[in-house]
This record gives C-alpha cells, structure tokens and sequence, in this order.
C-alpha cells in the first residue's frame, strides 16, 4: 500500500485503487504471530494506470495547489 502523492518503487508500472481490492487470504509469516495479507484485484489493469508524471525544477517552490 502506498499513500497518494507517495513516491512509487522504480519498478511500478500501475497503481490499483484500494476500492479495486479485495483481503483474499491471511498468512503467518513468523512465529511472532505477524501477518501478510494477500489481494485480489477486481478490476482491470493497465500500463501506467493512475501514475502521474510531475516535472519538478530545481530551486522552484510549490505551494499546495502548484502541482
């Protein structure tokens, strides 16, 4: 899960809305109880869905609304 706005990972190449989701299964990881969830997605996916691309300029400062 990543927050918006967020930096993605360089090899992201799409981003699914957490409403396209769904938990499909827990799993114990460790013997300290700790948990993983697996997903299922419910809708379509495609290259660079919902990524977009900012060119920011050295020196520039941006206020909430400039981007």
């Amino acid at each position: 899960m990543i927050n918006t706005g967020a930096k993605l990972p360089d090899s992201a190449n799409a981003v699914i809305q957490i409403e396209d989701t769904q938990v499909h299964e827990w799993h114990s990881t460790k013997k300290d109880g700790s948990v993983e969830k697996s997903i299922r997605i419910n809708t379509e996916c495609s290259m660079n869905q919902d990524i977009r691309y900012v060119k920011i300029c050295k020196g520039k400062i941006f206020g909430i609304y400039s981007l």
